[in-house]
Order: structure tokens, then sequence, then C-alpha cells
């Protein structure tokens, strides 16, 4: 009886004993079931080897750190916010900036290769926090690698195995070497701590009191610097991958809506938020890019339907700052709807006819509509009252775009002039005269010092805004050209025609007196196109397979 009781007593600190252990291996991610494993000779000398290396003087002991997705989130936001808060008080401190989408990288593929289970969780971090690194100033590399960790294929795979073969080179200065020290002892989880030990390089720059630390005269930029001595052979082929990953030519994502039973009039897709937006009748219908997946803020699978137009919907934008979803309709108004509680905030009244064109400014401070009354509208988007009436078009404006510096717009007309004005005042301050057509697509560079414009003429014309004239005329083909997109620079250009075809063009290898210009690429679709955008170093391309709008030569409007 006694011995029985003993071993029941036994049993039960076993147990505690393993689910103890059990609790310890799922907080450290490691599987459920752990099975003594026999290893060889080589395999041990291999381990011995890791482990000394953890244990150097730059590293700290504790390499299982958690990789809970929530704590990666969490402390990556920290630090984020604790940068800006930096940046508010001094503006001593701009070279910590370099951290910042290195680290974004790494957590990154930390979460991918973590997260088995559940893919969408490094998926989702992604989006949340690109917005945020876009912000911050990178090099080429990382810019590919940012590029490349979105992606299955064998190139982005390689190129991800190439960067975690390497460390991350930083110059600091250091004040910011001891501020960024600082942080990391009182206020940073052991997550960013275990990946700058790791992955990262940091040298601080000594200075003379006074002097900043000049960048441009040290072997190393902030970039690569190679575990191993042979760095220089690993670095050229990192960089022999990127180039060869860049001059491939680059494929364009494709979202085809088929198999409707409606006309869909337009559309919108927003890649990084991961939903698109489209018409018919006058229901707006919001969808996830991908298929059985909820959109972000909804309670369940499934399309978002909007009823509050009184007919069709002719152009969308969306405000990412604030989530808000755009609409410009026959019914003459322009409606916002937000998309985290997907209801509809407000109606914008004003234009006695149907509204054509929509765009919103980078900033969020800013909508503009354009009108068959041939004005042109300045929204606040808080109160959806009128800031400012643009009324020199003499016809319907058929193309609306912001300047990246939210501060200029540009509007096209079926009259065939471009005007360029700014929000402050309601008198042009750029007319461009040379079209001979409606335009039907105008969009300023990524840098701001272009304007490019199309339509009925089928030629794409450049526009320098500081020369205030026509820089390049690209002849595009014997097609109405409808829609215009810049790549990621002010030299990489896309064009859709009418004959479901888009080309891209290098803007800087196009001689104008040229008889014939040629595309660097050409892209057939299998359907008509509602929107373009560029995103993650490619075009993507909303489709819709039923008929759209119908554009001529000789009926100025696409609508009536």
């Amino acid at each position: 009886m006694e011995e029985t009781r003993r071993d029941k007593v036994k049993k039960s600190k076993n147990d505690q004993i393993s689910q103890i252990v059990a609790t310890y291996l799922q907080k450290r991610n490691y599987p459920e079931n752990i099975k003594p494993k026999e290893i060889n000779e080589n395999q041990m000398k291999l381990l011995m080897l890791v482990d000394s290396e953890v244990g150097r003087a730059n590293s700290i002991a504790y390499t299982c750190y958690n990789s809970d997705p929530v704590i990666i989130d969490h402390s990556f936001s920290k630090f984020i916010s604790w940068l800006k808060e930096v940046h508010n008080k001094s503006k001593e401190y701009q070279d910590l900036d370099s951290i910042v989408t290195p680290l974004f990288c790494h957590l990154y593929i930390e979460l991918y290769h973590k997260t088995h289970k559940d893919k969408d969780v490094p998926i989702n971090f992604f989006k949340l926090h690109l917005p945020t690194i876009e912000k911050f100033k990178c090099d080429y590399t990382l810019k590919s690698l940012i590029n490349a960790v979105n992606s299955d294929s064998l190139d982005a795979v390689n190129l991800i195995k190439l960067f975690r073969s390497h460390r991350y080179y930083v110059n600091l200065s250091p004040r910011s070497s001891e501020l960024l020290k600082k942080y990391l002892s009182e206020n940073s989880h052991v997550v960013l701590i275990q990946i700058l030990q790791t992955w990262f390089e940091i040298n601080i720059e000594e200075t003379e009191e006074g002097e900043g630390v000049d960048m441009e005269h040290k072997e190393y930029m902030n970039g690569y610097a190679p575990h191993n001595s042979s760095k220089h052979e690993l670095l050229k082929t990192l960089n022999d991958a990127i180039l060869a990953l860049d001059k491939r030519p680059k494929s364009i994502f494709k979202l085809q809506l088929s198999n409707s039973k409606n006309d869909i009039n337009s559309g919108l897709m927003d890649r990084q938020h991961g939903f698109y937006v489209y018409n018919y009748d006058s229901k707006i219908v919001v969808s996830s890019i991908q298929p059985l997946k909820r959109l972000e803020f909804s309670d369940s699978i499934g399309d978002i339907i909007f009823n509050e137009h009184g007919d069709i919907v002719y152009d969308f934008s969306y405000m990412r700052h604030s989530r808000m979803l755009l609409s410009a309709s026959n019914d003459k108004t322009m409606k916002m709807f937000d998309l985290k509680t997907f209801r509809l905030v407000n109606t914008f009244k004003g234009h006695d006819y149907p509204v054509y064109k929509v765009a919103s400014s980078p900033n969020g401070c800013y909508i503009l509509t354009g009108s068959y009354d041939s004005s042109v509208r300045l929204w606040s988007p808080e109160t959806a009252e009128t800031l400012r009436l643009y009324a020199a078009h003499t016809q319907e404006i058929t193309s609306l775009c912001f300047h990246p510096n939210s501060m200029y717009f540009a509007s096209g007309s079926a009259d065939r002039n471009i005007r360029m004005w700014t929000i402050n005042d309601p008198t042009p301050v750029r007319l461009f005269l040379d079209s001979r057509g409606t335009v039907y697509t105008s969009q300023f560079s990524p840098g701001g010092k272009y304007l490019a414009t199309a339509g009925v003429d089928k030629v794409i014309r450049i526009w320098d805004l500081i020369a205030g004239k026509q820089y390049l005329e690209i002849k595009a083909g014997n097609e109405i050209i409808t829609h215009l997109c810049w790549g990621g620079n002010d030299e990489m250009l896309s064009s859709y025609s009418m004959d479901q075809v888009v080309k891209t063009w290098q803007i800087n290898t196009i001689d104008n007196d040229d008889d014939e210009h040629k595309p660097w690429i050409i892209y057939n679709l299998p359907g008509r196109l509602l929107s373009m955008s560029y995103t993650f170093q490619t075009f993507g391309c909303l489709l819709a397979s039923s008929p759209g709008p119908t554009y001529t030569e000789n009926d100025h409007s696409m609508y009536m």
C-alpha cells in the first residue's frame, strides 16, 4: 500500500516536470515532441564550433530567443516610436536610421522561418510596417531584399541566404552609439538585442568635437560586412545575384475579375494592404486579394458591399494614412468610406454634373475631384467642405493627380490642356498645350521632377516641371492610352493602351529625334485594365473581363 502511494507521488512529480519542460519548449518555439538524435563526429565538431561562437565576447549566450510574433511586432514598433521621439528632439542622430531597414528584413525572415503553422504572420508584419520602412532611406541592396523576402522564387531564396551569410555594416557617431546602447539596456526586448548582436557590425566613427561623420571617404558605406575572411568574394556574389535579378524583365502582378454578371465600370487595387475594390451598377465591392481570407478589420470571410451611391462609379482613390476609400460617381457626389469600420463617413456635394475623377494627397490632408462641369474642387477630408474651386478648363476633367509634395496637382481635360496648380491659389502655375486630344491620364514622377501625360493622341509626353516645357515625347503606338504609372524612380514608366497592352519605358534611353520608340518590356494582358500601381518593385494590374467605357477619337468624353 505504501509502495503504491510512493509510486503515485513519483508519477505526479514526473508529470509536473514533463509539463514544465513542455511549457518551456513551447515558449522557445521548439517542437512539442523532441526525440534523442544520433549525430556523427563531424556534426559534433560543428555543434561545438557553434557553441564556442555563441560564447564570444560580442554576442549573448541566450541565442534561443522567443520568436513570438506579438513580441517581435511590439519590439519593432517600440523601437520605431523611440527613434521618432529622438528625431523630434534633435536631428543629430539621423545615422540611427540606417539600422531600421536591415532590422526589418531580419525580423521578417525570422518570423517567416519560425512561424511554420501560420504563414500569414510574417505577411501581416510585412504589410503593417512597410509604409513606415518606405520613409527611411536605404541602399539599393536593401530595396531589392525587401522585394525578395516577399517572393517565393528561387532567386529570392538564394538572395535571402546570401543576405543571412553577411553582417550589415553600420557607421554610427559616438553619441548615437551611446544613445542606442542606453535604449537597448533600458527598454529593448532580447529579440532586438539578439538580431543586432548576430547580424550587425556597428562601427563607431571617432570624430573631433563639432565635426560630423564623413561617409563618402570610408572604405565601407552602410552595407554588408561578411562574417569570414572571404568577404570580397561573398560580397561580389551577393551583388551579382542582385544585379542578375534586377536585369531580368520585371513580372506584372495580375488580378482579373471574371465571371461577373454585370459590367464592371472602375476599380482599384492596393497590394500593400491586400485588397481590391470595383464597381458595377451603383454598388462598390471590397474584396481580399488572397482568396478565402478576411479583409483587414473584417470579422468574417467575404466581400464588403457599399450601396450608398445612386449611380455608377467612375473613379476610386485610397487614403492610406486614414484607411479611407474615396469614390467619384455619376450621381454628382464623391463619397468617403472607412475601411476599418466599413461605413460611409461623408458625402461630398458641390458639383453640378457627374464627378469623373478623384485624387487624394500623399500626406492625406486634401482631396481633389474633377467633374463634367469642367471644374476641379479641393476638399477637406475632415469637414467635407470645399476649400478652393479651380475653373480654368473649358471642358470636362478627365485626369487628376497630386505632386509627391502634396502642394501641387495637375489636371487634364477634354479641352486638350494640362494645367498645374497649387493648393493655395486658384490660378494655374503651369499650362502645357501640346496635346492633340483628350488627356485621359497624368502622373507625377516619384521624385517630383516630371509630369507624364497621355490620351487620345497616342503619345506619351514627359514635361519638365522646372523648365515648364516638354522634355520628351514618346511615340507609344497606334492605340489610345488610358493609364500611366511610374516605377520606383524618375526613369521607368509604364503605359496601358486600348489594345490591352502594357509597355514599360526607360525614359533615359529614349531620343526625341528617333522616328520610332521601342519599349523596354511589352506585356499582353488578358483583360481590360481597371487600375495600375507600382508596389514591391513590380507593376500590379487589376483587370476586368467585361466591356467597359468606350474611348473614341471623335467623342472627347469616355463617359457620355
